[in-house]
């Protein structure tokens, strides 16, 4: 990677672990057992940044924006929304955010296809950025 630039390197959802246990990707986030579902699911998105870059306290943007596939639309509900930050220590040069999303009545439709889009930009300061990455697409219920 280029000493001056930040990348999305993944995008995944997993299903909520309990605390202290390590979550693993999924294709089904919110399934935990046979006609057992979770009001919720874990969206991570993990970052690097250029050895200058990472301590560079260059502002930036993360968005993930939520589709779902089988109908063709954009589903804002369930889009996550991250605060802007300044790529530096501690969080930088391997950043990852886990954001839990809740499953209200309505937010989605069970058995459709999803997927997150990410987005990772900056232009203010000496170095652009601009980096996009889709999720696998998953299935809630």
């Amino acid at each position: 990677m280029n000493p001056t630039d930040a990348q999305i390197v993944r995008v995944y959802t997993q299903v909520t672990p309990p605390p202290g246990v390590a979550g693993v990707a999924e294709a089904s986030p919110n399934f935990i057992g046979p006609g057992a579902f979770a009001p919720t699911f874990d969206v991570v998105v993990e970052a690097e940044a250029g050895a200058i870059l990472a301590f560079s306290g260059q502002p930036y943007n993360l968005v993930l924006y939520a589709y779902d596939v089988t109908q063709g639309v954009r589903v804002p509900p369930l889009d996550v929304p991250l605060p802007g930050g300044f790529i530096g220590p501690p969080s930088w040069p391997s950043f990852q955010q886990v954001t839990t999303i809740p499953l209200g009545a309505g937010l989605y439709i069970p058995g459709d296809v999803y997927k997150y889009t990410a987005a990772l930009t900056s232009n203010v300061g000496p170095n652009a950025i601009a980096s996009f990455m889709d999720s696998p697409l998953f299935i809630l219920y």
